[in-house]
């Protein structure tokens, strides 16, 4: 389940000044769809060859009817992991600067404080390094920011009346609880390919992105809970497929919203200024209009190839 729905459970779907129609988020995702399908499936053939799937399948059953090995001697991860490896020995974090008129020491270091604890709480790590080897694997990597409600033990004093036989008199007592508390958390994105930038977005990092669109896969039961006024879950027993759209409002703002392929199901107005999304990608190069992002494994696939 998406943690970020813990946080923006609400019955229906709100009314905002800058709400947006079913038609306009389909249009929004086939645009982006479109732009992002090949990308998405060169990433998938580089990611299988990095791992082994190196023999096409034509060629292969050929050589299967002869009676031939096809036999894989796969030396992709020996390139790979070195790259990796370094980044998980000294894995990369954020570092606050104070800068501008306004900027103060003491401030942008609370700041990298409170960074470096969330990093910590989340396994940030973890996910840089996961971004980074499907980067070099397959051109793409992804992890993105989100909120997460934590529910903890918690103690509390109160001051209570207590009967003594001098009277009544007041003392602290301990009050053991449940607190819960809105955290930020840092996610590891598994696909990549679930994930569509603006394809007007023109920095290689996608960082000047409009909107970004995230494909996400409930249970029917959890898209019950979470969209009582949805209709997707009855037409589908097992799995649902929603997405979420983050797209920049006129003012600079966040809105957020959850759509399907019937309906919109949640719009909301957030204070964020930035899409919570972050891309890794290999050498980004144009070719007759259409983007491609060069993985380390495309350019070791002839020499493979070879040695296979």
């Amino acid at each position: 389940m998406n943690i970020l729905h813990e946080l923006l459970e609400t019955e229906d779907t709100e009314t905002l000044e800058h709400s947006v129609s079913i038609e306009k988020c389909k249009t929004l995702l086939q645009t982006a769809q479109d732009f992002w399908g090949t990308p998405h499936d060169a990433f998938r053939q580089d990611l299988a060859f990095a791992n082994g799937e190196q023999w096409d399948e034509t060629v292969k059953t050929l050589r299967l009817r002869m009676h031939r090995d096809c036999q894989t001697y796969n030396i992709v991860p020996g390139f790979i992991r070195p790259l990796t490896n370094a980044v998980k020995e000294c894995p990369p974090g954020i570092t606050v600067y104070p800068a501008g008129d306004g900027g103060n020491k003491d401030q942008a270091k609370a700041l990298s404080g409170v960074i470096r604890a969330i990093e910590y709480t989340s396994n940030a790590g973890r996910a840089y390094a996961h971004a980074l080897e499907s980067s070099a694997e397959g051109g793409l990597g992804a992890w993105r920011v989100v909120p997460k409600t934590v529910k903890r033990a918690a103690k509390t004093l109160q001051m209570a009346t207590k009967e003594t036989p001098f009277g009544v008199v007041m003392e602290r007592q301990e009050v053991r609880g449940i607190q819960e508390k809105v955290e930020v958390t840092i996610e590891q994105i598994d696909d990549p390919t679930l994930v569509y930038f603006d394809p007007t977005a023109k920095l290689p990092d996608y960082s000047d992105a409009k909107y970004v669109i995230y494909q996400n896969v409930l249970s029917s039961t959890d898209y019950k809970n979470l969209y009582p006024t949805g209709t997707a879950a009855e037409k589908s027993k097992d799995e649902v497929t929603v997405f979420e759209l983050w797209r920049v409002n006129d003012e600079g703002y966040i809105d957020f919203v959850v759509f399907d392929e019937f309906a919109v199901l949640k719009n909301e107005a957030l204070e964020l200024t930035i899409l919570p999304f972050v891309l890794i990608t290999g050498k980004r190069i144009e070719i007759n209009g259409q983007i491609q992002h060069i993985s380390a494994t495309r350019d070791i696939k002839a020499c493979q190839k070879e040695i296979n």
